[in-house]
């Protein structure tokens, strides 16, 4: 007499069909969950410990036709295979075919339900396909991006060559006001009102000159996303350098400002680009300057060791936003605590970055606001 196939038995299936490929779900006559192999949970993205014992329709991640569903149990039915659909949370479908099981030898029946291999492999295939849709979507946005960051440095560029020649003309024109004024200073002394027409001429001539130091900013940064900046390496004295830049700045300094510069170590000589180097920290120094109030301490430190050359810059100024620091390298960027200063670009420590970057060196910076800021750089220490 054949053995009958007890409820245990069916459950142990499982450890049979987890070694399947297509997705596989044991159900009994009231729809309950006896067992699912692993390819089926991934399928619907469910947990096998939260779904067995558990009926079919109160699974949330299996979605089907009702109506449909209820024919595979219909006892009177001479169809021993039922075909139907079933979709994940992810709206894909999946053809799944049921198979009354053998029940002449136990009291209940069993459903066996198998997902079509080729409906699972037309879901990933159309997964893969949404993939490469948005790669390319992706890619295409990147390209625009990119496209319209050269127009803007393409246009940058022209207009600041073309703006360059009226504002030489400008400084020229004042230039020779200055000069007429110069061979004829007893006819201006007795010019009514000349200490107002000095006033406004200095004024276009600061006005002019800081155009023109915008305009050149512009040019900088379209020349080293074209690749056009040279980099001279020369050996020369890096605290004499430095020690010039920071008498210069001191001279542009606001009142009780103070500015130190103190070099560490006997060796002084260094092998760099000195013209970048100095756009480096003339950049560093006149921020510090403008975004510290009076009576305050700028600090400039270098050391030279084994490796590498280092150079601290500090002030005590309104520091960045927290919130904002990851994008103080950015292009056109500046900190809202910034905007209330006078008018700036930007620019300059995007172009900074860019300066270290093409000496091979690294920057980094620790800052509070409210407290101030402290730029740490180095360069390797190039021997030849």
């Amino acid at each position: 007499m054949p053995k009958t196939k007890t409820h245990s038995q069916y459950l142990n299936i499982s450890t049979i069909f987890d070694e399947l490929p297509l997705g596989m779900i044991l159900l009994d006559s009231d729809k309950t969950i006896l067992a699912v192999n692993e390819a089926f949970i991934a399928i619907f993205h469910l947990i096998q410990q939260q779904i067995i014992g558990q009926q079919l329709e109160m699974i949330k991640g299996i979605h089907f036709d009702t109506e449909n569903f209820e024919e595979i149990f219909d006892k009177n039915s001479s169809n021993r295979k039922k075909i139907v659909e079933l979709k994940n949370n992810k709206g894909n479908a999946y053809k799944a075919e049921f198979i009354l099981l053998d029940s002449t030898h136990s009291k209940s029946p069993y459903y066996l339900g198998v997902i079509n291999k080729s409906e699972s492999e037309n879901a990933l295939k159309q997964e893969l396909e949404n993939q490469k849709a948005l790669k390319g979507s992706v890619k295409d946005k990147l390209e625009q991006e990119s496209e319209l960051s050269e127009m803007k440095s393409r246009f940058l560029s022209i207009a600041s060559h073309e703006f360059r020649t009226p504002l030489a003309g400008i400084l020229s024109s004042l230039n020779l006001i200055d000069r007429y004024i110069d061979a004829d200073q007893r006819g201006w002394s007795n010019f009514k009102n000349n200490d107002k027409v000095v006033n406004h001429l200095n004024k276009i001539n600061e006005s002019v000159k800081n155009l023109t130091g915008i305009l050149n900013t512009f040019l900088t940064l379209g020349n080293i996303e074209k690749g056009e900046i040279p980099v001279k390496y020369t050996r020369f004295n890096l605290q004499k350098t430095l020690k010039s830049q920071v008498s210069q700045f001191q001279e542009m300094s606001k009142p009780g400002q103070e500015i130190n510069y103190q070099h560490i170590g006997k060796e002084k000589m260094v092998l760099l680009d000195k013209n970048l180097l100095r756009n480096i920290i003339n950049n560093l120094l006149s921020n510090a300057i403008k975004f510290s109030p009076e009576n305050t301490k700028i600090e400039l430190l270098s050391e030279i060791d084994t490796n590498t050359i280092k150079l601290v810059v500090q002030d005590q100024g309104i520091g960045i936003p927290s919130r904002q620091q990851n994008k103080i390298f950015s292009r056109f960027f500046r900190a809202h605590n910034a905007l209330n200063y006078e008018e700036g670009t930007g620019l300059g420590l995007n172009i900074v970055k860019k300066y270290i970057d093409l000496l091979k060196g690294n920057i980094s910076f620790d800052s509070k606001q409210n407290m101030g800021t402290t730029f740490y750089i180095s360069f390797p220490k190039n021997k030849s």
